[in-house]
């Protein structure tokens, strides 16, 4: 088995093979762009026993700006996968490094983010087994119904979503993630996510598959969680802050499995089941409560603002639940269970690095169960 490396750098004079993050034009230099990637690299992973791992950065000068790509043409099993991600000090080549993943969990223009300019998807999975993390997903195309993340097949093993970032900056009927087509014996899952601002939701749920929603952050979207009535598979949604939704924090057309527990929202679900479960926190609509919260939610700063925010402690545990992750967006270890994508952490705590084979910053093992 090998863990193969390829790199994307929108700072590229010209795409190479994309087996360094040299910015000059072709040879070994980087691919300019995901789609370029995607399209000299898609093979059979199971048949070389490989692993495959796309490291993205913006590079030194950004001539690019990346729109994305559909990810099809690969064979990929629980062992065998692709993962995106952004670039980072664990990525074995650091020529051009420190413009790749997101460390401080505020939207940038510094390190990689993939904007839609032209499709209204900006990463579409029709594969098994694929991993997107550590990116910045800005919703940019006006007119539209923007999405970030998009599945649309039917997949034998689950995907993974976790540590992005994103948002809708244009468009009329935007969503973070729109899961649809899933097969009824995989597992979706989304964790330790930001998303603000999507004019339709955070997440939409159209799929026969299973989903599992922990520690994500959903603020300012009409709404964070819209069910269709064709969702068919269990959701689960824990350790979620719904936040400040236009209409609401969850609709639910009301065929599918709830279990729906610790999460902090506003609103009661406008259709079966309630968002906030039991243990839940009650926002309540409270500006003062959302300020109390979060570290400058007007700046789109999501961190937990103090041990006084109704997110700090506030969620359940590993040991209690094992599909909880151990670490936060920024790889933070959690040693308090808090509600949300952000990890109250003390000033100064280590970012842990990022190791191969389906490990990242701390999260766990990736397919067939979380831990």
């Amino acid at each position: 088995m090998a863990a193969v490396h390829r790199y994307v750098n929108n700072s590229v004079a010209g795409s190479g093979d994309g087996t360094t993050n040299g910015e000059g034009s072709g040879g070994t230099n980087a691919y300019i762009d995901l789609a370029t990637w995607e399209a000299a690299e898609q093979t059979n992973l199971v048949t070389a026993t490989d692993t495959h791992t796309v490291h993205c950065s913006m590079g030194s000068t950004t001539s690019t700006l990346d729109d994305g790509c559909t990810i099809v043409g690969w064979t990929c099993s629980a062992t065998y996968f692709v993962t995106v991600r952004g670039h980072d000090a664990d990525s074995p080549d650091q020529t051009n490094s420190g413009s790749g993943r997101n460390l401080t969990g505020l939207l940038d223009q510094v390190n990689y983010f993939t904007v839609n300019n032209g499709s209204f998807t900006q990463i579409e999975l029709r594969e098994a087994s694929i991993v997107i993390e550590n990116l910045q997903i800005v919703s940019s195309r006006s007119g539209g119904s923007n999405r970030g993340i998009t599945t649309n097949s039917a997949f034998t093993n689950e995907p993974v979503i976790r540590g992005n970032i994103f948002t809708e900056t244009a468009g009329t009927s935007g969503t973070g993630i729109y899961l649809d087509n899933i097969f009824s014996s995989s597992t979706a899952h989304i964790y330790n996510n930001v998303f603000y601002g999507f004019n339709r939701a955070a997440l939409f749920l159209d799929t026969a598959g299973a989903v599992n929603i922990y520690n994500n952050t959903m603020y300012d979207c009409d709404e964070a969680l819209e069910i269709a009535s064709s969702q068919s598979g269990t959701v689960t949604c824990k350790n979620n802050a719904m936040v400040n939704s236009g209409t609401t924090d969850m609709s639910d057309a009301g065929s599918a499995t709830l279990d729906f527990d610790y999460n902090a929202t506003d609103d009661p679900a406008s259709g079966t089941g309630d968002p906030r479960g039991t243990n839940g926190q009650d926002f309540n609509d409270d500006t003062a409560l959302w300020d109390a919260a979060f570290t400058a939610r007007g700046s789109s700063d999501f961190r937990i603002a103090s041990t006084a925010s109704l997110l700090y402690g506030t969620g359940i545990s590993n040991a209690s639940d094992a599909n909880v992750p151990t670490t936060d967006i920024l790889g933070e270890l959690r040693t308090v269970w808090d509600i949300g994508a952000f990890a109250f952490a003390a000033a100064g705590s280590a970012v842990p690095t990022l190791s191969d084979g389906g490990l990242s910053g701390g999260f766990q093992p990736l397919f067939g169960g979380l831990n």
